[in-house]
Protein backbone atom coordinates (compact mmCIF):
# COMPACT_ATOMS: atom_id res chain seq x y z
CA UNK A 1 0.00 0.00 0.00
CA UNK A 2 1.47 3.54 -1.12
CA UNK A 3 -0.07 6.59 0.68
CA UNK A 4 0.16 10.19 -0.77
CA UNK A 5 -0.66 13.25 -0.65
CA UNK A 6 -1.30 16.42 -3.00
CA UNK A 7 -1.78 19.60 -2.69
CA UNK A 8 -0.28 22.81 -0.61
CA UNK A 9 -3.47 24.27 1.52
CA UNK A 10 -5.78 21.94 -0.70
CA UNK A 11 -4.53 18.33 -0.24
CA UNK A 12 -5.96 14.68 -1.43
CA UNK A 13 -5.06 12.00 0.64
CA UNK A 14 -4.62 8.92 -1.91
CA UNK A 15 -3.74 5.34 -0.92
CA UNK A 16 -2.83 2.86 -3.97
CA UNK A 17 -3.50 -0.68 -3.52
CA UNK A 18 -2.45 -3.50 -5.57
CA UNK A 19 -6.19 -5.24 -5.86
CA UNK A 20 -9.23 -3.43 -5.79
CA UNK A 21 -10.84 -3.36 -1.98
CA UNK A 22 -14.37 -4.73 -3.66
CA UNK A 23 -13.87 -7.31 -6.20
CA UNK A 24 -16.70 -9.03 -7.65
CA UNK A 25 -14.61 -11.50 -9.47
CA UNK A 26 -11.48 -12.86 -7.90
CA UNK A 27 -10.39 -15.28 -9.57
CA UNK A 28 -6.78 -15.75 -7.90
CA UNK A 29 -5.13 -16.44 -10.86
CA UNK A 30 -3.39 -12.75 -11.83
CA UNK A 31 -0.82 -12.74 -14.61
CA UNK A 32 -0.07 -8.81 -13.41
CA UNK A 33 -1.04 -6.59 -10.70
CA UNK A 34 -3.28 -4.24 -11.15
CA UNK A 35 -3.39 -0.83 -9.30
CA UNK A 36 -6.42 1.30 -8.14
CA UNK A 37 -6.71 4.64 -5.94
CA UNK A 38 -9.03 5.28 -3.50
CA UNK A 39 -10.00 8.62 -2.38
CA UNK A 40 -9.91 8.49 0.98
CA UNK A 41 -10.59 12.35 2.41
CA UNK A 42 -10.12 15.61 0.76
CA UNK A 43 -9.47 18.42 2.98
CA UNK A 44 -9.05 22.63 2.61
CA UNK A 45 -6.05 23.84 5.37
CA UNK A 46 -7.28 27.03 6.85
CA UNK A 47 -4.91 29.83 7.61
CA UNK A 48 -3.97 28.79 11.10
CA UNK A 49 -2.75 25.29 9.79
CA UNK A 50 -0.88 27.29 7.07
CA UNK A 51 1.06 30.01 9.05
CA UNK A 52 1.77 27.60 11.63
CA UNK A 53 3.31 24.90 9.74
CA UNK A 54 5.19 27.58 7.99
CA UNK A 55 6.39 28.82 11.22
CA UNK A 56 7.53 25.29 11.83
CA UNK A 57 9.78 25.12 9.19
CA UNK A 58 10.83 28.41 9.10
CA UNK A 59 11.78 27.57 12.93
CA UNK A 60 13.61 24.47 12.15
CA UNK A 61 15.72 26.18 9.28
CA UNK A 62 16.87 28.68 12.18
CA UNK A 63 17.57 26.11 14.67
CA UNK A 64 19.57 23.64 12.27
CA UNK A 65 20.90 27.02 10.62
CA UNK A 66 22.36 28.16 14.22
CA UNK A 67 23.39 24.52 14.98
CA UNK A 68 25.98 24.30 11.87
CA UNK A 69 27.45 27.89 12.33
CA UNK A 70 27.47 27.31 16.33
CA UNK A 71 25.19 30.60 16.86
CA UNK A 72 23.41 29.19 20.24
CA UNK A 73 20.82 32.31 19.95
CA UNK A 74 19.75 31.69 16.40
CA UNK A 75 19.38 27.96 17.54
CA UNK A 76 16.88 28.93 20.73
CA UNK A 77 15.43 31.66 18.48
CA UNK A 78 14.50 28.70 15.92
CA UNK A 79 13.63 26.74 18.27
CA UNK A 80 10.82 29.13 20.13
CA UNK A 81 9.87 29.86 16.43
CA UNK A 82 9.08 26.25 15.71
CA UNK A 83 7.00 25.83 19.28
CA UNK A 84 5.45 28.50 18.49
CA UNK A 85 4.34 27.54 14.91
CA UNK A 86 3.20 24.37 16.30
CA UNK A 87 1.23 25.99 18.49
CA UNK A 88 -0.85 27.92 15.77
CA UNK A 89 -0.98 24.65 13.82
CA UNK A 90 -2.65 22.25 16.40
CA UNK A 91 -5.27 25.68 17.05
CA UNK A 92 -5.73 25.70 13.45
CA UNK A 93 -6.20 21.20 13.14
CA UNK A 94 -8.33 21.93 16.70
CA UNK A 95 -10.87 24.52 14.91
CA UNK A 96 -11.09 22.28 11.47
CA UNK A 97 -11.98 19.35 13.65
CA UNK A 98 -14.73 21.59 15.36
CA UNK A 99 -15.97 22.71 11.90
CA UNK A 100 -16.06 19.42 10.47
CA UNK A 101 -17.97 17.95 14.14
CA UNK A 102 -20.36 20.42 13.76
CA UNK A 103 -20.74 20.03 10.12
CA UNK A 104 -21.83 16.52 10.24
CA UNK A 105 -24.05 17.14 13.32
CA UNK A 106 -26.03 19.63 10.74
CA UNK A 107 -26.66 16.57 8.55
Amino acid sequence: MNIRTHGGARSVTYVQVAEPLLSSSHTGDRKGKSESNVCLRESVMNKDQVKGRAKEVTGKVKEVTGRIVGNEKLEGKGKIQQAAGKVQADYGDLKEDLKEDMDGDSR
